[in-house]
């Protein structure tokens, strides 16, 4: 599993590996040592396969900040 990591990493820091052609890229899998049963889902980008795949979620936070009051800055500044 950690070789997927450490491959999706490289894809991400190589801006030639990320793209390349699908034969490039079944080369670089094949070289990194990834079982071919990963290599489409790698190739297709399936991000909830791969998550299940290497017991990983996405944790998406989203927030909102809420300016204050411009009345209530002008008078702590005064």
């Amino acid at each position: 599993m950690s070789s997927i990591l450490a491959f999706l990493q490289k894809l991400g820091e190589n801006a030639h590996l990320r793209y390349a052609s699908s034969d490039e890229l079944q080369l670089a899998l094949q070289g990194a040592q990834i079982h071919p049963s990963t290599w489409s889902t790698i190739m297709e980008g399936d991000r909830s396969v791969l998550e299940t795949m290497m017991a990983a979620h996405s944790n998406v936070c989203c927030g909102l900040h809420a300016p204050e009051d411009e009345d209530e800055e002008l008078a702590a500044a005064v």
